[in-house]
């Protein structure tokens, strides 16, 4: 249960580590308590210890035998990205460390003496964190769920069935309100199912429950939901109060305005940053009442650079029960008069705007409006939930009423929509405990804004980085090990300088997530000028961001270059062959050069077109890079 399995003990058969054992405590043999029976898997393995029935696993969390078959069902709990249901099998090997579900981990290490297996069901960190495995029910109760396995997650709380047939789990069903954290299952003996509780050791039974809340209850219209006074003009009701930003993340060209919205009197709480809190309602060292409503509204200039042209195309909410956000999408009609409920699934708008820096003066691209669950994915609680609405956001200066300036943390407090939590000594684990939080604001937690040139290079890109990568890429968020892109760790301390990327190194010589003084040697640099197989990131925005794009490119090329690193020079001459520009485009590295040159603009008219004509039939890692230049056809 090392977090990386620095001993190497996951495919090691040579111990018990890592593995579910079968043994037989009816029949001891001399010197051990208990006989290894002769039919067990590895009992002809070489060095192999008998005793092990599957290996593999990186922490297995309660385990249960189907009543009806003698299926042996395990939780597995996950490291950064999945959590795993196993339905075991004698011999099997999930992996661990090899991989964690079907997240690479030390691919390069050696494998076991059984090929790895996939688990039955894999959870994504964006809904479990770390699962606790249930019970096939086999009770007749409900019979909905007969056949089904049931399990939890004690972070999350939330409870699941998935299918056990041949043609697999099928998607995960919620089955109860988030209420406990879920520590154990147990079953009686006509199949019924307890859960146990850890915070409080009690004991609860599942019951049918005929008052299911009104799905369609939630309003559909925008101007239904009592944020807004005048929805068309997006003038919020009182209590409900404008906010803004210092780092926003790239929407494909959209622009956002944001609201906050309270019950009643109600403040959000400022967190003492020593006070041992644990739950879902604290976020980052803030508190929220029930009730509070989260909205930001997307707009986009149907004309590029005409903001009369600006037309409102979404508004999200997330909406917060006591335990647990929200998040639901609103359409905005053409007129911009009022916004519809988008479905659950989500849907896409295609748009066309006319965008003189666009091939052929048009931009052509569809604007998604995210599922329900896909709004999880980042906003988890790994990443702070509310993502936004937090200090290191908030702790800026905003325009006075009287003219001047005033940090915004400030002015929240002042008028009682930030509310300091006072803690009694005796309630904190901490011998000198902060009882007023936040203190001087220039002594809190800040980000900056990534395209403010008159802002130090470091803070502005890791400030790009952490809104539009951090999300998952930090501890538990659902990304690749030690990519860790959140601003709370120190440019120093990032893992990812010098690593070598296990996601594919797309043909690139040498290639590493970061190579000091070289972007186009980096695939973090890469994964963000494609619009190919690769791109990052995987949800939010589909077309680059060539001002932010540079902003990294630039970071990189300023971090101190390791002396084993070898420059590329990217100076480009006035090219009038083809031949020559074939050359340049043959290996993705030189071609990540020109591309840069294309997208600032570098280039004489006569090589911009060759480039672009050997680009389009290029190899599709170099494609990639520069079909952002070319016409959709």
């Amino acid at each position: 249960h090392f977090p990386e399995d620095p001993h190497k003990t996951g495919q090691d058969v040579t111990d018990l580590r890592a593995s579910i054992m079968r043994i037989d405590v009816d029949h001891p043999t001399r010197g051990r308590g208990y006989s290894i029976p002769a039919d067990n898997p590895l009992m002809n393995v070489p060095g192999a210890r008998g005793e092990i029935w599957s290996f593999g696993h990186r922490n297995p969390w309660k385990m249960s035998f189907d009543r009806q078959t003698g299926d042996l069902w395990a939780g597995d709990v996950g490291l950064e990205v999945w959590e795993l249901v196993c339905r075991v099998k004698p011999g099997d090997n999930y992996g661990w460390s090899l991989v964690e579900g079907s997240n690479p981990i030390h691919p390069e290490w050696s494998p076991g003496p059984s090929p790895v297996v996939k688990a039955w069901c894999e959870v994504p960190h964006t809904a479990g964190a770390s699962i606790t495995g249930g019970y096939v029910y086999r009770g007749k109760k409900f019979p909905e769920l007969a056949g089904r396995y049931v399990f939890g997650d004690w972070v999350t709380r939330r409870v699941w069935s998935i299918g056990i047939g041949g043609d697999g789990p099928g998607p995960l069903v919620d089955l109860v309100a988030p209420t406990i954290r879920v520590i154990a299952f147990a079953e009686d003996r006509d199949g019924e199912l307890f859960i146990l509780d850890y915070d409080d050791g009690s004991i609860h039974e599942l019951v049918p429950n005929d008052a299911v809340a009104d799905a369609g209850a939630f309003p559909k219209q925008l101007s239904e939901t009592g944020l807004f006074a005048d929805a068309a003009t997006q003038k919020p009701m009182p209590g409900v109060t404008p906010f803004t930003i210092a780092a926003e993340a790239w929407a494909d060209h959209a622009t956002s305005r944001r609201l906050i919205g309270l019950p009643g009197t109600g403040s959000v709480r400022l967190l003492p940053g020593k006070l041992p809190v644990e739950g879902s309602m604290f976020s980052h060292g803030l508190g929220f009442p029930a009730g509070t409503v989260l909205a930001k509204t997307f707009s986009i200039e149907m004309r590029a650079g005409d903001p009369e042209s600006e037309r409102k195309l979404e508004t999200q909410l997330l909406h917060f029960d006591g335990r647990h956000w929200h998040g639901y999408s609103y359409a905005w009609n053409e007129a911009g008069t009022d916004a519809e409920l988008v479905p659950a699934e989500g849907r896409s708008l295609p748009l066309l705007i006319a965008d003189p820096l666009a091939p052929g003066g048009t931009r052509t691209q569809d604007w998604r409006f995210l599922g329900r669950s896909e709004c999880q994915r980042c906003h988890n609680e790994w990443a702070g939930t509310t993502l936004a609405f937090n200090v290191e956001q908030l702790n800026r200066d905003v325009p006075a009423a009287d003219g001047g300036r005033v940090n915004q943390l400030r002015k929240f407090r002042e008028v009682g929509l930030l509310q300091d939590v006072v803690i009694e000594p005796e309630l904190s684990r901490d011998p000198c405990p902060t009882s007023r939080w936040p203190g001087p604001e220039d002594e809190l937690p800040r980000l900056v804004d990534p395209h403010d040139r008159s802002a130090p290079l470091d803070p502005r890109a890791r400030a790009y980085l952490h809104v539009n990568c951090g999300g998952c890429h930090r501890f538990g968020g659902g990304s690749v090990p030690h990519v860790h892109l959140n601003f709370e760790m120190a440019t120093t301390d990032l893992e990812v300088v010098g690593m070598r990327p296990t996601r594919g190194d797309f043909t690139i010589p040498d290639a590493r997530v970061i190579v000091p003084g070289e972007p186009h040697r980096s695939t973090l640099w890469y994964r963000m000028a494609t619009t190919g197989p690769g791109r990052m990131p995987h949800i939010g925005a589909e077309l680059v961001d060539e001002e932010g794009l540079k902003v990294i490119r630039e970071w990189i090329a300023s971090l101190s270059i390791d002396s084993s690193s070898h420059r590329l020079v990217s100076a480009l001459v006035p090219l009038d062959e083809l031949a020559e520009v074939a050359e340049l485009l043959g290996s993705p590295m030189t071609a990540a050069a020109v591309a840069d040159a294309v997208a600032d603009d570098r280039l004489p008219a006569a090589t911009r077109e060759l480039v672009l004509d050997a680009a389009a039939i290029a190899d599709p890692v170099v494609v990639g890079l520069f079909e952002r230049f070319l016409p959709p056809k």
